[in-house]
């Protein structure tokens, strides 16, 4: 069976995750309980890189702070900071989501075998010394920063359930440009691709040692049983996996069902590309309906405004013609006035000349009687 790697890193974004942490690494204050962990054998575990006692918090402020914080001063305030109390040097402050430290999980490829104590031991402990020397050398090239004082502890734990494995803890702070202490986890891993090549890097540190890299799949994961690994493999999918052997590990039976596993993968795959692109598809379709029904709409609009321009322009026509009528009889009216006034201009002058010239001709010619004579006498006697 191929022995391959585990190498997993775990980024750490809160106060109380790491003081969590550094009591399940330090079996401290009742962490030595659950089914995976036998008390009896913790007495086994021991550390090695760093210190036995690691208050990661502390050193997470005097990193952040770039300064050391006396004894006296830490018990006055170790309770009562928390992350957005937290100062660069300049005064700068970390981002709300920063990650503060992180936690690296190691296992030990190679085959173990329980001693008299129930220990899992490793069958070549030559092998399993030389892949703890390269391991933590991994560690501190890696993670440990330009100073190599990045990681502040590394402990191996030989109580739990399956192999002895690592755990390890860093600080990820590095240097700007400007010479200032930063704290930034991309830097030493920036995204689910970077850590591929983490784990690729690693593997080269103790290929050596026969070891290879755990499995480069999208679909892998964290395998803790045998029936978990089955699951995990035919979820969501409908996989015929081979039967496991007796006594099979639950990575072994990943690794040998894998390939099966990654055909069903492959036709699932195939089939969601299908269902994608006919979704696709009907998005577009309902798209083009939507702009349809939009452009129907548009058109009822503008027939509707339409129609009711040609019934204004109706109406701005018969209010034109209105309007000249009443000018062409205004000035019809002024016509006939004109005509009325010269003919009483003219009429006038000549009925009085015609009067004067008439009687003068009558007195002339003895036409008048001589009542109307007599009449006259009256008359201009009277005056």
């Amino acid at each position: 069976m191929a022995e391959r790697n585990c190498f997993r890193v775990v980024p750490i974004r809160t106060k109380s995750t790491i003081i969590k942490t550094m009591k399940h690494n330090e079996r401290k204050e009742g962490e030595q309980t659950g089914k995976h962990i036998d008390q009896n054998l913790s007495q086994y575990n021991k550390t090695l890189y760093g210190t036995e006692t690691c208050d990661l918090w502390r050193e997470v402020v005097e990193a952040i702070q770039d300064k050391r914080v006396d004894e006296e001063e830490w018990q006055d305030v170790k309770d009562t900071i928390y992350k957005n109390d937290l100062r660069f040097k300049d005064g700068d402050k970390i981002r709300k989501d920063a990650v503060l430290a992180a936690e690296i999980e190691v296992h030990y490829p190679g085959e173990t075998k329980k001693d008299e104590n129930g220990v899992s031991r490793p069958i070549d402990e030559k092998r399993f010394a030389e892949w703890e020397k390269e391991t933590i050398k991994f560690i501190n090239d890696r993670f440990g920063g330009p100073q190599k004082t990045n990681v502040k502890q590394i402990v191996e734990h030989m109580d739990e359930t399956g192999k002895p494995h690592l755990h390890a803890v860093f600080i990820p702070m590095y240097t700007d440009k400007k010479g200032q202490q930063r704290l930034s986890y991309h830097q030493y891993i920036n995204g689910p691709r970077d850590l591929a090549n983490v784990q690729t890097d690693y593997a080269k540190y103790v290929e050596h040692l026969g070891f290879e890299r755990g499995l480069e799949s999208s679909g892998y994961q964290r395998v803790e049983s045998l029936k978990r690994a089955r699951s995990i493999m035919t979820q969501n999918v409908n996989a015929t996996l081979p039967a496991p052997e007796k006594g099979e590990s639950a990575r072994d039976y990943w690794a040998r069902a894998n390939s099966e596993y990654e055909k069903v993968l492959v036709q699932r795959d195939i089939t969601e590309m299908n269902n994608k692109h006919l979704y696709k598809e009907r998005e577009k379709s309902a798209q083009k309906d939507k702009k349809v029904h939009e452009l129907e709409d548009q058109l009822q609009e503008t027939m509707k405004n339409n129609v009711d321009m040609q019934q204004q322009i109706r109406d701005l026509q018969l209010e034109l013609m209105e309007s000249k009528r009443e000018k062409e009889m205004e000035r019809i009216g002024m016509e006939l006035y004109d005509d009325k006034q010269i003919l009483t201009e003219v009429y006038q002058p000549l009925k009085e000349r015609f009067i004067r010239e008439g009687e003068a001709y009558a007195i002339a010619h003895g036409l008048i009687l001589d009542k109307d004579r007599e009449e006259e006498k009256e008359i201009n006697l009277q005056k």
